[in-house]
């Protein structure tokens, strides 16, 4: 019988004692640093880390000026604040959500995937999260058009499995990108915006939009 490998034990769920042991009895190298690492994360985790290399996302360098920018694209270019709800029901948002996702993943490299589960938020969760394992979870002010749009965006840039920096240019093209067509934002107001603003964006990720022009 072939010697078992660290690879066909990397999906198993051991304590560190466990480990320990096992990587002794089987003679495995000590640098396993790739396992040691899927085995700290949580559990539903654990495949897009083992596939990666690392439980950690890039620093998300942006973050700050891309709210500001957000909250600029929606009070001057569509006169709303974006803590006023929109949908009454998960239903709701789940049904915006759906041809939103039927139509853009493909273009992102996810076509067949389906679309992210929305959930009611933790205990005591004030923010909008889009959750690594393809749920979104929306607390009540947070059932809107642009935030359902802009939790999408990141399972989008996330959703090969791949740790992208949260509030990156990918992100921010996406974000134009579907709040042009889904929501009927300018895209060039947006970007005009952004440069005004100092938010970095990728014209690659926007995609086609409709009635404007930017530089690609």
């Amino acid at each position: 019988m072939p010697k078992a490998s660290a690879n066909s034990y990397r999906k198993i769920k051991l304590t560190p004692e466990e480990y320990s042991g096992l990587k002794r009895a089987m003679q495995w190298p000590e640098d396993l640093a790739a396992y040691d690492l899927a085995h700290q994360a949580p559990m539903q985790d654990q495949p897009a880390i083992l596939k990666t290399g690392s439980t950690k996302r890039p620093r998300d360098n942006q973050l700050s000026e891309v709210y500001a920018w957000e909250r600029r694209v929606l009070s001057d270019l569509g006169g709303r604040d974006i803590n006023v709800p929109e949908f009454k029901s998960l239903g709701e948002c789940e049904a915006y959500a759906l041809p939103v996702w039927a139509k853009e993943s493909g273009r992102l490299g996810l076509a067949g995937t389906a679309v992210p589960k929305i959930v009611r938020p933790s205990r005591g969760q004030r923010r909008a999260l889009a959750h690594f394992d393809h749920r979104i979870s929306l607390p009540i002010w947070s059932r809107s058009r642009w935030v359902i749009l802009h939790e999408i965006a990141h399972r989008l840039n996330d959703g090969t499995g791949v740790r992208r920096e949260a509030h990156g240019a990918r992100f921010v093209g996406i974000l134009i990108g579907l709040t042009s067509r889904w929501i009927g934002y300018n895209a060039g107001a947006m970007v005009t915006l952004a440069e005004e603003m100092g938010v970095v964006y990728c014209a690659r990720s926007v995609g086609s939009t409709p009635g404007s022009v930017f530089r690609q």
